[in-house]
C-alpha cells in the first residue's frame, strides 16, 4: 500500500479532439519521474455524470459500489473493452483503503485509482492523473473537482484529425496478450464497428471544432495558470522546446528521457521505433481527396483559421457541401445509438458539443 506522501500533489489532465495527439502527449510526460497519467478513464464524462452531484462530497454504498465496480474494470482491460473486475490488478480493499486518504466522495476514489496505478509502476509522482479526449469538454467539472489541477487542451490540424478517426483500426494493440484472450479480441472488434458506425466527415469536423472551441473558452475562462492549449503540430516539430515550455509551466525539470517515447497509435501501423515522428502532420494531403478536404474546411470554418491552419484551395461542386450537411442528422442518430453506451446523458453530450460549436 502507498503511504501518504508528504508534499501536494497535483493534478493534470489532458483533453482535446479526438485523434489529437492526447496518448502521445500522456506518453512523453509519463515517462517523467514526478507525473504519471493514467490512460482514459472517461471518468468525468461517463461515471462522474451518472453517480450524481450528491457523490462529490460523499457517496452512498451502491454509489461507492458502481465507482469500485468502474475501476476495477479498468484495471483489467482498456475502458469499453469488458473489463473484469475480479479479473483486474485492483482489490476493492485496496482502492477504498487509498480512498480514505483522498476523502469521502467519488472524486476521491477516481485519485485513488491514478494513484494505486502509478504506484504499480514503482512510481509516487507529485503530479498525478489522467487523459481522456472528452476531458476538454468537462474543464470546469475538472477545476470543481480539484481547484489545484491544470489542464492540457491538445488542438491538431481538423484534416489530419479526421482521416485518423477514419482510419483507425487499433493495429498496434492486437498483440500477444490480446491474441490469446477471444472475449477482448472480441471487444476490439466491436469497439472498431463502433467507430465504423460513427464516423462521419461533417460530424467529425462538427466534433473538432466544439473540441477545439470547448479549449478555447475554456483558457479563456480559467486562465493561462490553469488551462494551456497546446497545438500537436508544435510539439512534434520541436518536441524539446515545447516539452521543456511545458516542464516549466507544471513546475518541474525537464527531463531528456521524455523524448523517448515508443513511436504508436499509429492509425496505419507505421512508424515502429523510438522518437516523435512529423510525418503524420501532412498525411492528410494523401489520404483525403479533395471533396473531402473541402468538406472539412468548409465545416471547420474560422476555427481553422484562429489556431493556425490554413485552408488549401479547393473548388467543390455546388451540391457536395450541402449534401454533405443534409446526410449529417442521420449519421448523428447512428453515431449517437453506436455510442449510447458511453454517453451519461445524450442529451447533456449533445447540448455541451452544440454550445461550443455555437460560440
Amino acid at each position: 500500500m502507498m503511504e501518504q506522501p508528504e508534499r501536494p500533489l497535483s493534478p493534470l489532465f489532458i483533453g482535446g479532439p479526438s485523434r489529437s495527439g492526447t496518448m502521445m502527449l500522456s506518453t512523453m510526460l509519463s515517462r517523467h519521474p514526478e507525473i504519471h497519467l493514467r490512460g482514459e478513464t472517461h471518468y468525468f464524462d461517463d461515471l462522474r455524470p451518472r453517480l450524481g452531484a450528491g457523490a462529490f462530497s460523499a457517496v452512498t454504498p451502491a454509489q461507492r459500489d458502481d465507482a469500485v465496480t468502474y475501476f476495477r474494470k479498468l484495471a483489467h482491460r482498456p475502458y469499453g473493452k469488458r473489463g473484469d473486475p475480479e479479473k483486474g490488478w485492483l482489490t476493492r480493499e485496496a482502492l477504498l483503503a487509498e480512498a480514505e486518504k483522498h476523502g469521502p466522495g467519488a472524486d476521491a476514489i477516481f485519485m485513488a485509482f491514478c494513484r494505486l496505478h502509478a504506484a504499480r509502476l514503482g512510481k509516487n509522482p507529485a503530479i498525478w492523473g489522467e487523459k481522456t479526449p472528452r476531458n476538454v469538454f468537462r474543464v470546469d467539472d475538472i477545476v470543481a473537482a480539484f481547484p489545484a489541477a491544470k489542464v492540457v487542451c491538445m488542438v491538431r490540424d481538423p484534416r489530419a484529425t479526421v482521416v485518423s478517426y477514419r482510419d483507425w483500426t487499433q493495429k498496434n494493440i492486437a498483440d500477444a496478450v490480446l491474441a490469446q484472450d477471444a472475449e477482448f479480441v472480441a471487444a476490439y472488434a466491436e469497439d472498431h464497428r463502433r467507430k465504423q458506425a460513427s464516423y462521419n466527415t461533417v460530424i467529425a469536423t462538427a466534433m473538432w471544432r466544439a473540441a477545439v472551441s470547448a479549449a478555447a473558452a475554456a483558457a479563456a475562462k480559467h486562465g493561462p495558470v490553469r488551462v494551456r492549449v497546446l497545438r500537436y503540430e508544435d510539439v512534434v516539430a520541436d518536441p524539446q522546446a515545447t516539452l521543456s515550455d511545458l516542464c516549466g509551466w507544471l513546475g518541474v525539470d525537464f527531463v531528456p528521457d521524455m523524448l523517448e517515447v515508443d513511436l504508436a497509435n499509429s492509425s496505419y501501423g507505421e512508424g515502429r521505433g523510438v522518437g516523435v515522428s512529423a510525418s503524420p502532420i501532412d498525411r492528410w494531403r494523401k489520404k483525403l481527396s479533395d471533396r473531402e478536404i473541402g468538406i472539412i474546411q468548409g465545416v471547420a470554418g474560422g476555427a481553422m483559421r484562429k489556431h493556425g491552419y490554413e485552408a488549401v484551395p479547393i473548388r467543390l461542386g455546388p451540391l457536395d457541401l450541402p449534401l454533405a450537411y443534409a446526410a449529417a442528422p442521420l449519421a448523428a442518430v447512428r453515431a449517437a445509438v453506436a455510442n449510447k453506451a458511453r454517453i451519461a446523458s445524450l442529451p447533456a453530450y449533445v447540448w455541451r458539443r452544440l454550445r461550443a460549436i455555437m460560440r
